[in-house]
């Protein structure tokens, strides 16, 4: 075995090298065994000189952290590590802007008055955030710092410089965030994976104390092939969703393709990020699928074929962008080379609108909504794709998206406190369940209108009959959703009934939903909650909206589609 001078911990056995240290004595009850051994995946001597920072960096936090659980009693803001206290606000800042990117997806569409709402309240903040930095004023952000440092057993009172520095750097993050949300506004691309806002400005110094080792380290020796690989094995990709991971694979082919997995990550620049948008933007729909063997280039050049959307080039760029933001955080590169380099043309941003009160007659007056499902104990066929009857019923008067819709359980509504509600959340008991946010988790009380129609009665049906789901027959597609065929056969229904336009499609009942909210006057708080949008704030905002069955049925009776007349579904 032999051992690098450059690093202490790096060690190499074989053609492979390891990290190896001894456990400080202090935590040796919190580890097994008196040695700490961790593989870098390396034979290369500059990529393991470059990982041994990065992981003795990891590792030194972690074991800050396991100090802290030591603790009794919370430690004194001042005994903190500068680069400690950064990476709890960096967590806090990341965090918030996965919330925002929620909040404004294709799935919360701003109406112009929102949209210029909205534009005035982050000019406003931003503003004030900017002049409370400048006069180094940590007011504003005191009380979320409180609570994130209790969060993490630390005492923020012990040392009222440290405490209000560390609040200052949470302004910076509220301050990066808002002009975040404005940019995206316009360029319609948020970004999720952003590089560190505090490793730009000064306050990080201004901490005054040991900074980790690996800060700034960067090598143009990491290959295109082991950013992928180090970014496939990222911890917090588990989280993404079956989409989103599909979505990845595509920027993976066309950056190995295009420039080869052995090229240096510092060699794609800005031009070469601008060049992939430009064959993106050429790309036929369903390309892969429909010409396969096919490369990216080969595919940009067919001719006289439907191109992809604004919105799958906008998500095309939102992941490679996500990729380069792992590689500036790995300190792989300094910036990232594909940061907003798409902005989406104007009026895209607005893409569904609700459906008229014409367009809504017409959906709710042809097969199979020309009489009501039958209900009695009539032959099981009749049942079949009974989502087709009532999910779209379910989601004018609920709000829920198609998805959410579809995977319900039969167990899913039940009663709450005497009210009949929708469950939309987790089940134990279930791995299919898929859900937009945090904030989509929630109950629905079932509207009067569609116990009136019957539904409770299906309900019951369905759950005499054995079934666990509400819908067994909504097909389920290659990520597990199983909105996207359901979809494409409403699409079709609103074509046969003369109600079918570009910007209408299902996902316009959710926007019904969210006008009659509004028409009937409900409170912002309590659109948000029973409609799963996520709330504005910072990461330390608690999730569930804290309103009782009784008090969202309230709400939701409120709700009216004046001109649309469903009494010929009422069951006799």
């Amino acid at each position: 075995m032999e051992e690098m001078a450059k690093h202490p911990w790096l060690m190499k056995r074989g053609d492979r090298y390891y990290l190896r240290v001894r456990v400080p004595a202090d935590l040796s009850d919190t580890y097994k065994g008196q040695e700490i051994k961790r593989a870098l995946r390396t034979s290369d001597r500059r990529e393991a000189d470059r990982l041994i920072r990065i992981e003795s960096a990891k590792l030194e936090r972690e074991f800050e952290e396991k100090r802290r659980g030591l603790i009794k009693n919370d430690q004194p803001i001042e005994n903190v590590r500068a680069y400690v206290l950064e990476d709890i606000a960096h967590d806090w800042f990341r965090e918030g802007l996965e919330k925002n990117a929620a909040s404004e997806s294709d799935e919360f569409i701003l109406t112009p008055e929102d949209l210029a709402e909205r534009v005035l309240t982050l000019n406003q903040d931003i503003s004030h955030y900017k002049d409370a930095l400048a006069r180094r004023d940590p007011t504003f952000w005191m009380q979320s710092a409180r609570k994130l440092l209790k969060r993490h057993q630390i005492d923020p009172e012990t040392d009222k410089s440290t405490f209000f520095r560390f609040c200052l750097l949470l302004g910076q993050g509220r301050l990066e965030s808002a002009q975040r949300s404005l940019q995206s506004l316009s360029d319609g691309i948020v970004e999720r994976n952003a590089d560190n806002p505090f490793a730009r400005i000064g306050l990080r110094q201004d901490l005054g104390a040991v900074q980790p080792t690996n800060n700034g380290v960067q090598s143009s020796s990491t290959t295109i092939g082991r950013l992928i690989e180090l970014f496939k094995a990222d911890p917090k990709r588990e989280g993404n969703s079956a989409k989103g991971k599909l979505g990845h694979e595509v920027i993976f082919r066309a950056l190995e393709e295009l420039y080869g997995a052995d090229a240096p990550v510092s060699s794609i620049d800005r031009e070469k990020c601008r060049e992939m948008l430009n064959l993106f933007e050429q790309l036929p729909v369903n390309g892969t699928k429909r010409f396969p063997g096919m490369g990216i280039r080969e595919l940009a050049a067919i001719k006289n074929e439907r191109r992809i959307s604004k919105g799958t080039l906008k998500g095309h760029m939102s992941y490679l962008s996500a990729i380069f933001a792992f590689a500036v955080r790995e300190h792989m590169i300094d910036r990232n080379p594909a940061s907003s380099l798409y902005s989406m043309p104007n009026g895209t941003r607005i893409k569904r609108l609700p459906f008229s009160s014409d367009q809504l007659q017409r959906v709710f007056s042809h097969s199979p909504f020309d009489v009501p499902l039958p209900l009695g104990n009539q032959n099981p066929s009749q049942l079949r794709n009974a989502q087709r009857y009532w999910a779209p019923l379910v989601c004018l008067w609920s709000g829920m998206r198609s998805n959410e819709c579809l995977q319900l359980g039969v167990s899913d509504v039940h009663q709450v406190d005497g009210i009949f509600v929708f469950n939309v959340g987790p089940d134990e008991k279930r791995v299919d369940l898929k859900f937009k946010s945090r904030a989509a988790v929630r109950i629905v009380p079932v509207h009067s209108k569609l116990i009136e129609i019957g539904f409770l009665e299906f309900v019951k049906l369905q759950m005499d009959r054995g079934h666990s789901l509400l819908f067994p027959d909504a097909d389920i597609d290659k990520q597990g959703y199983r909105s996207d065929k359901f979809g494409k056969w409403f699409s079709r229904h609103l074509t046969s009934v003369g109600a079918k336009t570009s910007q209408t499609a299902f996902h316009s009942f959710r926007h019904n939903f969210r006008d009659a909210l509004r028409d009937a006057d409900v409170s912002r708080d309590r659109v948000l909650a029973l409609g799963g949008w996520t709330r504005g704030g910072g990461a330390e905002e608690g999730y569930g909206s804290g309103l009782s069955a009784k008090e969202l049925a309230k709400e939701i009776e409120k709700i009216t589609y004046p001109g649309l007349d469903l009494s010929h579904l009422v069951p006799d």
